[in-house]
């Protein structure tokens, strides 16, 4: 496990440039979540529920990107075995989409 966590943050060290390309795509996210919160407020009728439903939203567009180095870091840690590496992706996957929720959290939900 030590070395998986090494290899995951050396291949995201690696690939910064993701990490500023992926700043438009919040501020691209937030803006989809602002346009989506009208939908959301008709189908839920609950602020709450519209708020949560946004801020998944934004974190689920805030880490597409990141998507990239999660597949290199499965295919680097795991040479064989496909079902090894795609649960390793949406694992990853799921954390990139924790990270990015907290930050819609914050975004959303402090008034």
């Amino acid at each position: 496990m030590k070395g998986y966590v090494k290899c995951y943050f050396q291949m995201h060290l690696k690939h910064w440039y993701l990490y500023i390309i992926n700043i438009i795509i919040m501020i691209i996210a937030f803006f989809t979540s602002l346009i989506a919160a009208k939908y959301f407020d008709v189908m839920t009728k609950n602020v709450q529920m519209m708020w949560f439903l946004c801020a998944l939203t934004f974190a689920v567009i805030s880490s597409w990107l990141l998507l990239i180095p999660n597949i290199m870091v499965a295919r680097k840690y795991r040479d064989k075995g496909r079902c090894y590496q795609f649960l390793l992706v949406v694992v990853n996957q799921f954390i990139s989409i924790l990270c990015f929720y907290f930050i819609g959290h914050m975004i959303y939900f402090t008034y």
